[in-house]
């Protein structure tokens, strides 16, 4: 098949509903994906893969719709990602996952870029110099990519250290979901300071680090803090997974939430028009982040205006 997957069989989908996680107190919800059922959709299992692809797949009962995610011209083939994006996960895993489900080797645009070649950029788990912030470079010894910087470091000793701070990060989670708040932003805060000290500002768990605070000051009610922390997990979020993907659009909608419950209703409003915008193309009119949204803005557009006083 040759990177395209012209299937003679019946594709099956995966429903991914999404199970949203928050507490009454700060009205934040998160959300994850999990396997809910398989589906048989004859027409779309026409669709070709692409680890790139230029629709998207929501779900309604049994009823499947396929939306444009970008601009598609006329002639140019409409392309669906069979699971493995490029966004999440590197060229190998990609094609061992493809190869397995649905026995045929990608070779795809991107898959045939990753393969002759490094992508664009540094790679989003990559590890930086702690004297100047420059990406370091190598295999077992990492250097500096700074050409006045002659600090280097071995991959393991790097490795070592993200360890020690995911288990960290995993302490202050538990501190979290236990209601101990001051203790888990008081560590998270920690982390944060030494991931910076060797980590990409777009590297993953920079983002999980931010995420987390913003949950943990939403908890608190200290809205303005935590839409500070969120809106620098969204940057790293739009580096790894790009602006108009689906976990932007609910990254977007988490801080939409923190806005409306800080009663910052410009921020809100615009933060609402972009999450919909983004989640409207993945998730169709019905999906329950998109009623959220648009209950969130009738209410803000509802509310009367605010008195001016004389010397304002």
């Amino acid at each position: 098949m040759e990177g395209k997957a012209r299937t003679s069989v019946l594709t099956h989908f995966s429903l991914f509903p999404l199970a949203l996680s928050g507490s009454e107190e700060n009205l934040i919800t998160d959300s994850r994906q999990v396997r809910l059922a398989t589906g048989l959709f004859p027409v779309i299992s026409l669709l070709n893969h692409s680890c790139s692809p230029n629709t998207s797949v929501s779900f309604i009962s049994t009823v499947a719709t396929v939306r444009a995610s970008q601009q598609i011209r006329k002639g140019q083939e409409i392309l669906h990602c069979y699971g493995p994006h490029k966004n999440r996960m590197g060229v190998a895993e990609r094609r061992q996952k493809l190869r397995s489900q649905y026995f045929f080797d990608c070779n795809c645009p991107p898959c045939e870029r990753e393969e002759q070649g490094p992508s664009q950029g540094p790679g989003r788990e990559a590890f930086c110099c702690h004297r100047c912030r420059a990406l370091l470079q190598g295999d077992d010894v990492l250097s500096c990519g700074s050409t006045s910087c002659t600090e280097s470091v071995s991959r393991d000793h790097l490795v070592s250290q993200l360890q020690d701070l995911q288990q960290q990060v995993g302490i202050a989670r538990k501190l979290l979901r236990n209601g101990e708040l001051e203790g888990a932003i008081q560590l998270l805060l920690g982390c944060q300071h030494d991931a910076e000290s060797f980590l990409l500002a777009e590297h993953g768990m920079v983002g999980e680090i931010e995420d987390d605070l913003a949950q943990a000051y939403a908890a608190l009610g200290d809205w303005e803090k935590s839409a500070t922390h969120l809106q620098k997990s969204l940057r790293v979020v739009e580096v790894r997974h790009g602006p108009s993907s689906v976990e932007m659009g609910h990254e977007l909608f988490k801080l939409a939430q923190i806005f409306f419950n800080g009663f910052a209703i410009p921020e809100a409003l615009n933060t609402i028009q972009q999450a919909e915008k983004v989640l409207l193309v993945h998730c169709g009119p019905w999906n329950d982040e998109i009623q959220e949204l648009q209950k969130m803005k009738s209410c803000l557009l509802d509310l009367p205006p605010i008195p001016v006083g004389p010397n304002e």
